[in-house]
């Protein structure tokens, strides 16, 4: 929340800036998500690089449990 214009998190005791703060957090993790399941792909086509996507896979759960 720290990039949070001050004007937004004032607004409403900053309701606004919690959840555009959620909302920032959940679509990267849906990003590296949805990265991962392309690696894994990838591997499963190529036969290898399993490791890459399985990193990335575990990446995209731990900012989901971070949410």
């Amino acid at each position: 929340m720290s990039q949070t214009n001050r004007a937004i998190k004032a607004f409403e005791g900053g309701k606004w800036a919690s959840i555009l703060e959620y909302h920032d957090k959940y679509f990267e993790a849906s990003a590296w998500l949805v990265l991962g399941i392309n690696r894994f792909q990838v591997a499963k086509d190529t036969g290898g690089a399993m490791g890459e996507a399985a990193g990335t896979a575990n990446h995209a759960a731990k900012l989901f449990t971070a949410l």
